[in-house]
């Protein structure tokens, strides 16, 4: 996850904070958020990846359905806006490997063509 970054509302407002909440799922692990407005406004999340979109709405706090999968590397973010005060949250994210042993089809397709320096 990358650093967030705040636009303040209309008239100065800090209403927005959100919370990352790590989710288990089998052999890899997703993340979903909830974005709470400390002033009780509308709130607008949108959660983006490739082409993947998703947008949840509601008041006061909103809360994702997990990141879906995508491969290493895959760069999105989760943008937060409070309808009342114009105030936006954003949050960039990626995937990446943890290291797991697990059957790769593109790890084996490279160590077959690849044979290193021997």
């Amino acid at each position: 996850m990358g650093e967030a970054t705040i636009t303040q509302g209309r008239a100065g407002e800090h209403n927005l904070s959100y919370q990352w909440i790590d989710v288990p799922c089998g052999e890899y692990d997703s993340a979903r958020f909830e974005v709470k407005s400390s002033s009780g406004s509308a709130i607008e999340v949108e959660l983006q990846q490739d082409l993947y979109k998703k947008v949840y709405t509601g008041t006061g706090v909103v809360g994702t359905q997990p990141v879906p999968r995508a491969p290493t590397g895959t760069k999105g973010k989760m943008t937060a806006r409070d309808n009342a005060t114009g105030e936006m949250l954003e949050v960039p994210f990626f995937w990446y490997d943890k290291g797991r042993s697990r059957f790769s089809l593109w790890q084996m397709i490279k160590g077959l063509i690849w044979k290193g320096d021997s």
